[in-house]
């Protein structure tokens, strides 16, 4: 009696190791497949896509580490008129569009700058707009306009 009662442990035993095992080694393989999925943050379109993994230690990977992309909105002498915060899984697409600011007109990007589309990684990204200053026109004093 008392063997079949350690047989019967053992079995078990064998069969949770298997479990673990696919768990481990089969399943991640499936559990992620392409899935586009866009998400909008003011103008800034997220764009996340999840691709199949090949180990649990990946698929942990794929969830729980994050990353951001720091958008910036600056006039030509460099002060920040506006910022946008990007924050989104490791490898997830990003893409920044220029925004309207009132007598303004952006003029390019700064060179130091991380390009308005890409993934978003470990280390954080900022991506620089920078914009000009519209001059208002002189005013013609003693002018008439007909």
């Amino acid at each position: 009696m008392m063997e079949k009662a350690k047989s019967r442990k053992w079995l078990a035993v064998v069969f949770m190791l298997i479990i673990v095992l696919i768990t481990i080694y089969v399943v991640p393989k499936f559990i992620l497949a392409e899935t586009p999925c866009t998400t909008t943050i003011g103008e800034i379109a997220v764009c996340r896509k999840f691709t199949k993994v090949n180990s649990a230690a990946a698929l942990t990977f794929e969830h729980n580490q994050q990353g951001k992309v720091i958008v910036n909105y600056v006039d030509e002498y460099g002060n920040i008129m506006m910022t946008d915060t990007i924050i989104g899984n490791i490898g997830a697409k990003y893409c920044c569009k220029t925004r309207e600011f009132p007598d303004y007109e952006f003029w390019c990007m700064q060179c130091d700058s991380a390009s308005r589309e890409g993934k978003i990684e470990i280390k954080e990204q900022v991506v620089t707009f920078v914009y000009y200053k519209l001059e208002a026109l002189p005013s013609l004093s003693g002018v008439e306009n007909n």
